[in-house]
């Protein structure tokens, strides 16, 4: 259950509020506990869980704080930490248990808990767990925005350096180490004085100190000396931060510039970053009364026509966006998303010189005291991208036209053989009528899959939730399985185009069921699936697609198996294990077999459109199975499996929440 919310102060501000996610198998002592918590701090606001897999469930961005049991149920509270740390590395996670002991409390500070508290009879527990939930949640948003800083601060030209209360450095950035001549680790835990010369030393600490004292800020010009000992001239600020560590900026001023320069280093420094980016970008103000223009660089002037000073103060929207009720439509839900904070990529199109254009439009957002007060925005142009993906969506198009044109006028002829043959076969009884039966069935088979081939290679432009398992387990029915085992380790649900994918699986597992063993199934199910299909083929349809190695008898008779091994005796003692799996790192899905295998030298080849190894194979199975990974952005791989057969990984694919 979730607290009532209403237990929040409408005072605070959102980055002042902390969730807590507290997870618990016994719901009155979790109701308990939220409600002292959120009693004990305004700040607090407590969602209860009762077993860890409903707390993986819920745990998202908006959690700032899990609290957990640790005896529970299926997992314990050390097992969550682990799962909670592998998806969120710097969330506070504090252990409130029941079950205390030393060795718990060990364990679960080795393991690199936030807090360990143990749970007690009267109420302080709560305030101590409230107490340590804030406490935690401080340090976690404080070293979060120092990472921040320091990341920007490496960003910049400006050497910059961090002293500690005792003036010893404990951050410099590249720029900073390299304008003394030294690597960042070797400034660290040295003095300040490390770059002055030795009779300025005494001097300067006589100043520095007591300026630092009384105004929290302290500058000069003086000569610098590098690690090789030479000297250049420098203006040296050292400022207090509310921590007492003082902040060092160091420029190096021997070509001395004149003073309207020195007064606007400050922009200048921003604005020559701002100028020196080849794409346009704005930079926007944004307030509760809408959001201006604060800047624009010389790229923005030179793609879309206006000078700075005409659009500086004005709605952006107003002079680059077309006259379309869709596409201001659109700029607005990009304001107001853009507005709100949210860091944004999306395709866009805009007025240019040169008229309309696509632009790839990435918004950075600035926050200033937990608020959005300034927005930066960059215009890739991908014009010539967009032209030349519409360009082959439209070959796409046509190559499907003509394909389904060819198949249709193919396919009447056909028929009217198929016929003939019938009457033929009436009138006469000879072995060649097989022969023509057999060549009109591999007509149907190449029709079939020229039609697949043309439609897999479109790209998927929408996705649903599709579960993994249920697919699986609906496709291995369809496939002409025999004695085939199918195992199914999977427990996640997908984005992808449904039919696509149970094409894909199809292809997959069939192929496994119809060269995973040694022994020749096809002649007593005739099923390929070098054909793209999981429909029935003829005897002389069953090919080994992944290529095959074992050699030729005298009589020519192909003998041996895909890995070169002896051809099996009694193929019915070798009907093949299909498993069907998640990668490793969840980032897709494998469907492996325990049969020969494919040869390394093999597996590049087996994707390749008309490859393989019979004459009776079309080589468009395991093409259409590449074609259906690439629509979808996903990659293929063929690998060995664990028991030395085919392993089929698909990776890339996006999960659903």
């Amino acid at each position: 259950m979730v607290s009532s919310t209403s237990r929040r102060s409408s005072q605070r501000s959102r980055s002042d509020r902390i969730t807590v996610l507290h997870v618990d198998d016994d719901p009155e002592f979790a109701d308990l506990t939220a409600a002292f918590l959120e009693r004990e701090n305004d700040r607090l606001s407590v969602e209860s869980a009762p077993s860890v897999d409903d707390g993986l469930r819920r745990l998202d961005d908006d959690v700032d704080c899990v609290v957990s049991d640790y005896d529970m149920p299926e997992r314990d509270g050390l097992e969550f930490f682990e799962a909670v740390r592998g998806e969120y590395p710097d969330l506070p996670f504090v252990l409130f248990t029941g079950k205390g002991s030393e060795e718990v409390a060990s364990e679960a500070l080795s393991a690199g808990v936030t807090d360990y508290l143990q749970k007690g009879g009267g109420t302080e527990q709560y305030e101590l767990l409230a107490a340590r939930a804030v406490n935690a949640v401080e340090k976690s948003r404080a070293e979060a925005a120092r990472r921040r800083h320091l990341s920007a601060i490496e960003t910049v030209r400006e050497g910059i350096g961090i002293l500690s209360e005792e003036m010893e450095f404990v951050y410099v950035n590249n720029a900073y180490a390299d304008l003394f001549g030294y690597d960042p680790e070797e400034m660290i835990g040295e003095p300040w004085h490390l770059v002055y010369l030795d009779e300025q030393i005494r001097e300067v600490r006589e100043s520095v100190a007591p300026t630092l004292q009384e105004e929290g800020y302290w500058y000069e010009e003086r000569t610098f000396e590098r690690a090789d000992g030479e000297t250049f001239l420098g203006d040296h600020v050292i400022a207090l931060s509310k921590t007492g560590d003082g902040v060092c900026i160091v420029r190096d001023i021997t070509e001395r510039r004149d003073y309207e320069r020195d007064l606007a280093f400050e922009r200048d420094r921003f604005q020559g970053l701002f100028a020196a980016i080849p794409e346009p970008v704005v930079e926007v103000d944004v307030a509760d009364d809408g959001a201006s223009l604060r800047d624009v660089n010389a790229a923005f002037e030179d793609t879309f026509g206006y000078e700075a000073s005409e659009v500086v103060g004005g709605d952006l929207n107003e002079v680059i966006v077309p006259d379309d009720e869709c596409l201001r439509t659109e700029a607005e839900a990009i304001d107001e998303r853009a507005a709100a904070g949210e860091q944004l990529t999306w395709e866009v199109r805009r007025e240019t010189t040169d008229g309309v254009r696509d632009f790839l439009f990435r918004s950075a957002p600035i926050e200033h005291d937990g608020e959005v007060a300034e927005q930066f925005g960059l215009y890739v142009d991908i014009t010539e991208r967009k032209r030349y993906e519409r360009t082959l969506e439209q070959q796409n198009e046509r190559l499907e036209e003509f394909t389904s044109a060819v198949s249709h006028d193919l396919r009447g002829p056909l028929s009217t053989a198929e016929g003939r043959l019938e009457l033929a076969r009436a009138d006469c009884d000879s072995p060649h009528l097989d022969a023509v039966s057999d060549a009109m069935e591999r007509m149907e088979t190449l029709i079939d899959d020229l039609l697949a081939l043309a439609r897999e290679g479109e790209r998927v432009r929408e996705v649903e939730p599709v579960d993994l398992a249920a697919v699986v387990e609906e496709c291995f029915r369809c496939v002409d399985a025999g004695d085939a085992a199918l195992v199914v380790d999977v427990d996640s649900t997908v984005h992808a185009d449904r039919s696509r994918l149970r094409q894909l699986l199809e292809n997959l597992l069939g192929n496994s069921v119809e060269h995973g063993s040694t022994g020749s199934r096809s002649q007593a199910r005739g099923n390929s699936v070098e054909h793209g299909s999981a429909d029935s083929r003829t005897e002389s349809d069953d090919t080994i697609e992944r290529g095959f190695t074992g050699e030729e008898s005298a009589d020519g008779a192909g003998r041996g198996s895909l890995d070169g091994g002896a051809e099996s005796t009694d193929p019915t003692d070798q009907e093949v294990t299909i498993t069907v799996g998640e990668l490793a790192d969840g980032d897709g899905f494998y469907v492996a077999d325990d049969g020969p295998g494919i040869p390394p030298k093999r597996r590049e080849q087996v994707f390749e459109r008309g490859y393989s190894t019979a004459a009776a194979g079309t080589g468009f199975g395991l093409a259409i199975v590449g074609e259906i990974a690439d629509a979808h952005g996903w990659e293929v791989e063929v690998l060995e499996s664990e028991d030395g057969g085919a392993r089929f990984e698909v990776s890339g694919v996006d999960r659903a929440e």
